[in-house]
């Protein structure tokens, strides 16, 4: 098995067919069919399933993808080290919204003193798990709870999402309020794809409670302006009430319910660590957060 195999079988994947990535290697349609064959003849797998024309990966062909990126990436910065007498100084990282917006530019004010080419993504857990997977980030912070076994994963802090309605809500009297009466409340929540809606769908489901929202978005912002005109109630964490300090809202307990998450740092397991990524890693560990 050789590099340009790996080469030729990560395309593949990448354009779900041989025709795509032939022409984008240059190649002849034939000699892709003949590299993925002599592959799926070294492994003893069957690494696509053909229906209808189209290409779906296998497990077994998922598991040589993962592994092909993982060796490919090395092969990368080998000859980046060799090139440029040694690894490159360019960090590229990912944050959630939530830590992205509260939490990483005091990380980066100091970390960029010390190495100014690092380049942030700011977006959602999920697509944060992705990249890394594929190696497109060298590690990121997420919130998400389900994190894949080929990912280490180092916990950093713990954040607090909190109940956020509208002063003029006619629960505003209450101190702390029920699940029950929360069932009469329009939910305005992050998108599925989120950490912070995925903490709240998974500890409303182990209450046996459901939550239909009436909006949906990838903006905290626009989910406080939402409450803010008494469109409905939402759920977000303490640090972004903290930051926004929106008006016309309170923040009420929900008895017997906690949203707690951790912010929580992962990369590839079995990646090269260069010294400046285990540097910053380090500073993300230990900077204080509070």
């Amino acid at each position: 098995m050789t590099l340009r195999h790996f080469k030729i079988f990560i395309s593949v994947v990448k354009h779900k067919s041989i025709t795509l990535a032939a022409k984008s290697l240059f190649m002849t349609q034939p000699a892709v069919s003949l590299a993925i064959k002599e592959m799926e003849l070294y492994y003893g797998v069957k690494l696509f399933d053909r229906l209808s024309r189209k290409l779906f990966i296998t497990v077994e062909g998922q598991k040589v993808y993962d592994s092909a990126l993982t060796i490919m990436k090395s092969v990368d910065d080998l000859y980046d080290q060799i090139q440029l007498g040694s690894y490159p100084n360019q960090i590229k990282i990912g944050a959630s919204i939530t830590f992205g917006a509260y939490y990483l530019p005091k990380l980066l004010s100091e970390s960029l003193l010390v190495n100014p080419d690092i380049n942030c993504t700011i977006t959602n857990s999920g697509e944060l798990i992705n990249a890394v997977l594929k190696h497109e980030l060298d590690f990121a912070i997420v919130e998400d709870p389900l994190l894949s076994d080929k990912l280490v994963s180092l916990p950093l802090v713990n954040d607090q999402l909190v109940l956020v309605i509208n002063q003029d809500n006619h629960l505003a009297q209450e101190r702390s309020i029920s699940l029950n009466q929360l069932r009469t409340q329009s939910f305005l929540l992050r998108e599925r794809d989120s950490g912070t809606r995925k903490i709240i769908d998974s500890v409303f489901l182990t209450h046996n409670f459901v939550v239909e929202p009436r909006m949906e978005s990838t903006s905290t912002v626009a989910l406080l302006e939402a409450v803010k005109h008494n469109l409905g109630v939402t759920i977000i964490s303490q640090r972004m009430i903290d930051l926004l300090q929106p008006q016309n809202t309170l923040i009420k307990p929900i008895r017997n319910v906690s949203f707690e998450r951790p912010f929580t740092l992962i990369y590839v397991k079995n990646k090269y660590i260069s010294p400046g990524i285990a540097e910053l890693i380090e500073r993300f560990k230990d900077i204080n957060l509070n």
